[in-house]
């Protein structure tokens, strides 16, 4: 499954200025990782998806739209 509208995840990070290696350190995988989940090469999992969704404070419509709508 490719996410509809994985750039949302980038949007929001950039709004909250956080980098790719803060947020890739809270949901506990590489840097490296994070950049090919957030460019949409890689699969987020489910516990990543859970941990940006906390991180970001998404309501289910949101992280639903973000990561399963296609």
């Amino acid at each position: 499954m490719h996410y509809k509208n994985i750039n949302s995840i980038k949007q929001l990070r950039k709004n909250k200025k956080v980098t790719q290696k803060e947020l890739s350190t809270y949901i506990g995988i590489s840097e490296r990782n994070y950049r090919a989940k957030e460019n949409g090469c890689v699969q987020f999992t489910s516990y990543e998806m859970i941990r940006l969704k906390k991180y970001f404070k998404l309501n289910y419509e949101d992280f639903f739209n973000i990561f399963f709508t296609n």
